[in-house]
Protein backbone atom coordinates (compact mmCIF):
# COMPACT_ATOMS: atom_id res chain seq x y z
CA UNK A 1 0.00 0.00 0.00
CA UNK A 2 1.03 3.53 -0.98
CA UNK A 3 1.20 5.21 2.15
CA UNK A 4 1.06 9.68 0.92
CA UNK A 5 2.23 10.80 4.62
CA UNK A 6 4.30 10.11 7.43
CA UNK A 7 2.84 7.12 9.20
CA UNK A 8 2.96 6.09 13.12
CA UNK A 9 5.77 3.84 12.37
CA UNK A 10 7.69 6.83 10.65
CA UNK A 11 6.45 9.32 13.46
CA UNK A 12 7.99 6.75 15.78
CA UNK A 13 11.42 6.19 14.02
CA UNK A 14 12.12 10.34 14.25
CA UNK A 15 10.99 10.09 17.85
CA UNK A 16 13.41 7.39 18.31
CA UNK A 17 16.12 9.22 16.92
CA UNK A 18 15.31 12.14 18.85
CA UNK A 19 15.89 10.13 21.92
CA UNK A 20 19.06 8.65 20.43
CA UNK A 21 20.64 11.53 19.82
CA UNK A 22 19.94 13.32 23.03
CA UNK A 23 22.54 12.92 25.18
CA UNK A 24 20.76 13.10 28.57
CA UNK A 25 17.92 10.25 27.29
CA UNK A 26 19.14 6.32 28.16
CA UNK A 27 15.78 4.75 27.44
CA UNK A 28 12.72 5.60 24.44
CA UNK A 29 9.15 3.43 24.13
CA UNK A 30 6.13 4.00 21.97
CA UNK A 31 2.87 2.87 21.76
CA UNK A 32 0.83 1.71 24.80
CA UNK A 33 2.93 3.05 28.51
CA UNK A 34 0.66 -0.56 30.22
CA UNK A 35 0.89 -4.11 29.11
CA UNK A 36 -2.34 -5.50 29.60
CA UNK A 37 -1.98 -6.96 33.28
CA UNK A 38 -1.49 -3.34 34.49
CA UNK A 39 2.47 -3.42 34.58
CA UNK A 40 4.73 -0.61 33.24
CA UNK A 41 6.70 -1.39 29.94
CA UNK A 42 9.30 0.90 30.69
CA UNK A 43 12.70 -0.67 31.64
CA UNK A 44 14.86 0.32 34.89
CA UNK A 45 16.70 2.65 32.41
CA UNK A 46 17.19 6.37 32.97
CA UNK A 47 16.55 8.69 32.25
CA UNK A 48 13.92 8.13 29.50
CA UNK A 49 10.90 9.09 27.27
CA UNK A 50 7.87 7.38 26.43
CA UNK A 51 5.90 8.99 23.30
CA UNK A 52 2.01 7.73 23.93
CA UNK A 53 0.31 8.37 21.18
CA UNK A 54 -3.59 9.43 22.15
CA UNK A 55 -5.70 10.28 19.20
CA UNK A 56 -5.70 10.59 15.46
CA UNK A 57 -8.29 13.78 13.71
CA UNK A 58 -8.52 14.28 10.26
CA UNK A 59 -8.42 18.15 9.46
CA UNK A 60 -9.36 17.82 5.44
CA UNK A 61 -8.09 15.66 2.98
CA UNK A 62 -4.91 16.97 2.97
CA UNK A 63 -3.98 17.52 6.83
CA UNK A 64 -4.84 15.35 10.12
CA UNK A 65 -3.87 16.12 13.74
CA UNK A 66 -2.08 12.95 15.94
CA UNK A 67 -2.48 14.39 19.74
CA UNK A 68 0.48 12.71 21.36
CA UNK A 69 1.34 12.39 25.24
CA UNK A 70 5.44 12.45 25.84
CA UNK A 71 6.73 11.43 29.17
CA UNK A 72 10.34 12.33 30.22
CA UNK A 73 10.98 10.78 33.63
CA UNK A 74 13.94 9.88 35.93
CA UNK A 75 14.35 7.73 38.93
CA UNK A 76 13.66 9.54 42.25
CA UNK A 77 15.92 9.04 45.15
CA UNK A 78 17.37 10.42 48.61
CA UNK A 79 20.94 11.69 49.54
CA UNK A 80 22.78 10.37 52.21
CA UNK A 81 21.07 13.99 53.91
CA UNK A 82 17.87 12.45 52.77
CA UNK A 83 17.15 15.11 50.23
CA UNK A 84 14.88 13.78 47.39
CA UNK A 85 16.13 15.04 44.14
CA UNK A 86 12.23 15.19 42.69
CA UNK A 87 13.03 19.09 42.25
CA UNK A 88 15.66 18.61 40.24
CA UNK A 89 14.36 15.78 38.00
CA UNK A 90 11.58 18.33 37.05
CA UNK A 91 13.56 20.86 35.97
CA UNK A 92 15.84 18.90 33.82
CA UNK A 93 13.03 16.76 32.41
CA UNK A 94 11.22 19.90 31.37
CA UNK A 95 14.67 21.40 29.49
CA UNK A 96 14.43 18.50 27.60
CA UNK A 97 11.01 18.93 26.74
CA UNK A 98 11.85 22.42 25.53
CA UNK A 99 14.08 20.79 23.31
CA UNK A 100 11.83 18.41 22.10
CA UNK A 101 9.48 21.23 21.30
CA UNK A 102 12.09 23.75 19.04
CA UNK A 103 13.29 19.70 17.62
CA UNK A 104 9.43 19.22 16.24
CA UNK A 105 9.29 22.80 15.38
CA UNK A 106 12.27 23.09 13.17
CA UNK A 107 13.52 19.78 11.33
CA UNK A 108 10.53 18.96 8.80
CA UNK A 109 8.30 20.11 6.33
CA UNK A 110 5.46 17.73 6.33
CA UNK A 111 4.67 18.26 10.15
CA UNK A 112 4.18 20.78 12.08
CA UNK A 113 2.97 21.30 16.32
CA UNK A 114 -0.83 22.72 16.00
CA UNK A 115 -1.64 24.90 18.78
CA UNK A 116 0.31 25.38 22.33
CA UNK A 117 1.68 22.15 23.66
CA UNK A 118 1.65 21.53 27.57
CA UNK A 119 4.19 20.23 30.21
CA UNK A 120 2.81 19.36 33.60
CA UNK A 121 5.37 17.99 36.03
CA UNK A 122 4.53 14.07 37.22
CA UNK A 123 5.64 11.98 39.64
CA UNK A 124 4.43 7.93 39.42
CA UNK A 125 5.26 4.14 41.29
CA UNK A 126 6.60 2.22 38.45
CA UNK A 127 9.00 -0.50 38.75
CA UNK A 128 10.87 2.37 41.10
CA UNK A 129 9.65 5.56 42.28
CA UNK A 130 9.84 8.05 39.27
CA UNK A 131 9.03 11.61 38.29
CA UNK A 132 9.26 13.96 35.46
CA UNK A 133 6.88 15.96 32.80
CA UNK A 134 4.66 15.27 30.19
CA UNK A 135 4.47 17.32 26.75
CA UNK A 136 1.09 17.26 25.66
CA UNK A 137 1.39 17.98 22.10
CA UNK A 138 -0.65 18.42 18.31
CA UNK A 139 1.25 17.69 15.51
CA UNK A 140 -0.39 18.57 11.94
CA UNK A 141 0.94 15.92 9.48
CA UNK A 142 0.41 16.41 5.48
CA UNK A 143 -2.00 13.63 4.58
CA UNK A 144 -3.20 12.52 1.29
CA UNK A 145 -6.80 10.91 1.19
CA UNK A 146 -7.56 8.77 -2.14
CA UNK A 147 -9.88 6.48 -2.90
CA UNK A 148 -7.17 4.90 -5.82
CA UNK A 149 -5.24 3.73 -2.13
CA UNK A 150 -8.83 1.55 -1.66
CA UNK A 151 -9.51 -1.61 -2.38
CA UNK A 152 -12.15 -2.53 -4.78
CA UNK A 153 -15.03 -3.66 -2.39
CA UNK A 154 -17.43 -5.15 -5.10
CA UNK A 155 -20.23 -3.93 -3.43
CA UNK A 156 -22.56 -0.86 -2.95
CA UNK A 157 -24.53 0.46 0.20
CA UNK A 158 -27.79 1.40 -0.82
CA UNK A 159 -30.01 0.07 1.59
CA UNK A 160 -30.32 -1.40 5.16
CA UNK A 161 -31.13 -5.05 3.58
CA UNK A 162 -27.55 -5.24 2.82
Amino acid sequence: MAIGFLSQIGFEQIMQQFAAADPNLNQYGFGELWRENGEIKANQIYPGMWVNPQSTNFLSDFAITRNYQILIYDLVFNDSTGKSNQNSIISDCEEIAFRLVRFLKSKSDIFDISGLPTIAPFSDRWLDQVSGVTLDVDIVFNFQSSECDDPDYGFQIKYNGI
